[in-house]
């Protein structure tokens, strides 16, 4: 969320309109060379067309803190996110972050695997260490599958998806929570917790439908 120069200029004026307290009744501890310099410079202010009186210097200090609350209100907003179980969808300006929960898995015990890969895709790159395996399956004419089990402590800071270009959105799936990443059919991607794990199942230039999708996402075992 962004502010426009009209909504800045209005916070603005809002913060200087505000009654200024007597300066006996404002908290402050400023030290010895501050106080003197803010004295002499006070004291040309009869002499000098610029000098800023007492009460707007207040102000504007003021005005200071209070666009600061609302800068920090509005990273609140532009940050903000939504749980599900065994996963958060953090909400950015051009892409989401999804953060999976810790769980007591430190490694994968049961590597899962796609049980109905669709015709003409063959294996053609895997990886494998004690907390992640990637399979990556090559079909004609360019068209892939990728399929990502992942031991959650093992990927802390999160996957970034693209928010620009594909429809984002969490939906349930045979009883499980399912972040969907709709970007057409040649761009589609799913995103689960299960069994301790964190999943991510992603298709690309398949011509697929969500219904394709949810049929691989079913043969997962």
């Amino acid at each position: 969320m962004k502010l426009t120069k009209e909504q800045t200029a209005a916070a603005f004026a809002e913060a200087l309109s505000v009654p200024v307290p007597p300066e006996e009744d404002i908290p402050h501890a400023f030290s010895e060379t501050f106080e003197s310099e803010m004295d002499r410079l006070l004291a040309r202010e009869a002499a000098h067309p610029f000098a800023v009186r007492h009460s707007s210097l207040k102000r504007i200090l003021i005005a200071v803190v209070a666009l600061s609350v609302l800068t920090v209100l509005c990273f609140s907003v532009a940050g903000s996110h939504n749980k599900h179980e065994g996963f958060r969808v953090e909400h950015f300006e051009g892409y989401d972050n999804v953060i999976f929960d810790e769980t007591d898995r430190t490694v994968i015990e049961h590597e899962y695997v796609l049980t109905a890969v669709p015709e003409g895709f063959t294996l053609e790159k895997e990886f494998r260490n004690p907390g992640v395996v990637s399979l990556h399956y090559a079909g004609v004419e360019n068209r892939w599958i990728v399929f990502h089990q992942d031991v959650p402590s093992w990927a802390t800071g999160g996957t970034a998806i693209d928010n620009e270009r594909a429809v984002i959105r969490t939906i349930k799936l045979d009883g499980r929570y399912v972040l969907y990443r709709d970007g057409g059919s040649d761009d589609m991607a799913l995103f689960w917790a299960q069994d301790g794990y964190a999943f991510h199942l992603e298709a690309g230039g398949c011509g697929f439908d969500f219904d394709d999708m949810a049929a691989l996402y079913r043969s997962v075992k």
